[in-house]
């Protein structure tokens, strides 16, 4: 008497058999093949969220000092002057 393979069965030998395959391919298992690397994220902050008095060169000064990596410069919005003047 034959058994039918159940869903379970089918999907568990499909696995074994693509990371079978991968192994053999690759000649080592998943958790050698890369070591895992961190995001490379900078701190940034936005230009105009510096609020100190002073010229732009203390603003940049003061961001660098608390450990910002950039400004960011903010961008023109599309108001109706800046339209305008366009």
């Amino acid at each position: 008497m034959q058994m039918k393979p159940s869903r379970r069965g089918f999907l568990q030998g499909a696995v074994a058999a693509s990371i079978g395959a991968a192994v053999l391919r690759t000649g080592e298992p998943f958790a050698r093949a890369q070591p895992a690397t961190a995001p490379k994220l900078k701190k940034a902050v936005k230009f105009d969220m510096i609020q100190i008095k002073g010229s732009n060169k203390d603003k940049l000064e003061l961001a660098k000092k608390l450990g910002f990596q950039g400004v960011e410069i903010n961008s023109p919005s599309a108001t109706q002057d800046c339209i305008r003047n366009a």
